[in-house]
């Protein structure tokens, strides 16, 4: 139960980061990109925020319930937290898990604030180069926090070709969260603005 708002935080947070990129690309014009970001930056950032600070909460829940499923008293329970959180490879885990979460919460959140503040003002290639680099680095921050989903999965405890199991998973994940998430993207906030969008434009 804990393990679901992490998988469909990270399903959302790709589809939305990989569509808003295409998007973003496949525009030449650059105050048609101001436009299109403007009427769709609200859908786009507040999801990925909220979901980035969920994903946290429930990678931090994860070693919290598995203390307490492994501890028959208190003060064992104490043990074995700090045990999973500092010492074992669980913690470090956990750890790259809620800096990715962070990393995406802030990045969303500062490229939400660039185009709102930028949208009627002058173009400039500093702005655009960016928020480009804003988007990739919300690309890459949430492919780390998939990967370390495939470094603590089934295939990472296979005797052999474990790294070819946890490749495989990885790839696995980004590729049905592309899809699935795209498709969110496209109905939750592509298909509400069209018709705006194509009146402005």
């Amino acid at each position: 139960v804990a393990k679901i708002p992490i998988i469909i935080g990270q399903v959302y947070v790709l589809g939305f980061v990989f569509c808003q990129i295409i998007i973003w690309k496949d525009i030449r014009k650059q105050s048609l990109r101001n436009i299109i970001d403007f009427i769709l930056i609200r859908r786009f950032t507040n999801p990925v925020m909220i979901l980035s600070i969920g994903m946290a909460a429930a990678a931090t829940l994860i070693p919290i319930i598995q203390s307490a499923m492994i501890s028959e008293t208190q003060s064992e329970y104490m043990k074995n937290l700090g045990l999973l959180y500092f010492e074992t490879a669980n913690g470090k885990v956990w750890l790259i898990r809620v800096i990715s979460c962070a990393i995406v919460a802030f990045a969303a959140y500062y490229y939400g604030r660039d185009v709102t503040k930028e949208a009627n003002r002058s173009n400039s290639v500093t702005r655009r180069t960016r928020r480009t680099i804003l988007l990739y680095i919300l690309l890459f921050a949430v492919l780390l926090f998939i990967g370390t989903n495939s470094v603590t999965s089934h295939s990472s405890s296979l005797a052999t070709w474990s790294q070819l199991g946890i490749f495989a998973d990885f790839v696995h994940s980004v590729v049905v969260s592309i899809w699935i998430g795209g498709l969110i993207y496209i109905f939750y906030v592509l298909f509400p603005n069209v018709i705006r969008i194509s009146k402005d434009i």
